[in-house]
């Protein structure tokens, strides 16, 4: 990985960059700037792994999926908050930022960013020396071993490699490129964190 091409890159696509050299310190960066708001959470096993969740509600208005059920009110909470947390399945040295997503809650509200912050958080491991790879990432490593966790039949979890499958319990169904900070967010944050985390 080379970081200093990477946070150069990353910041001449209008995001910013901050690296955390330990997981406790991503954490305290963002507990530091999101206080007294409302959050939302995509599907992220690097947030959960990082303790966010139960972090953040300690002063601030949370909403997410996984931990308040997957009820419509929740996913549309989520979507509107102030500040919004999410992973990203991979990194190109080149800026780029590529997520796949199934029902598309999470890459709506990454795309429809007007007046929030975007914290978006990733260890190490999801850095690619460039775009097609990113992208191979996030359709070979990350959404396979994603999909583990839910029931159906896709031949993905069991070779850990994408087939573009046309089958009907289909985990992958939006990819997004975040090629430059979305038009009217305040602000898209990359957090890489000096660990490997998620998926």
């Amino acid at each position: 990985m080379d970081l200093e091409k990477l946070e150069k890159n990353v910041k001449a696509r209008g995001f910013e960059f901050f690296h955390a050299a330990t997981a406790e310190e991503a954490v305290e960066h963002v507990l530091e700037q999101v206080q007294n708001t409302s959050v939302g959470i995509g599907g992220s096993t690097t947030v959960d792994q990082l303790g966010l969740y139960d972090r953040l509600k300690e002063n601030n208005e949370v909403h997410w999926h996984w931990k308040d059920g997957p009820k419509p009110e929740v996913y549309r909470d989520a979507a509107e908050a102030e500040v919004y947390l999410s992973g990203v399945n991979g990194i190109a040295e080149t800026g780029e930022l590529v997520n796949i997503d199934g029902k598309g809650n999470r890459v709506a509200a990454l795309s429809y960013a007007a007046g929030k912050r975007i914290y978006l958080l990733a260890g190490k491991n999801k850095v690619c020396p460039d775009l097609a790879s990113a992208i191979e990432r996030a359709r070979n490593v990350a959404a396979p071993k994603n999909l583990l966790r839910f029931p159906g039949k896709r031949p993905c979890t069991d070779a850990q490699r994408c087939f573009d499958c046309r089958s009907a319990d289909r985990g992958c169904c939006i990819m997004q490129i975040l090629m430059f900070k979305p038009m009217q967010s305040n602000k898209v944050e990359l957090i890489l964190i000096d660990e490997e985390l998620g998926y």
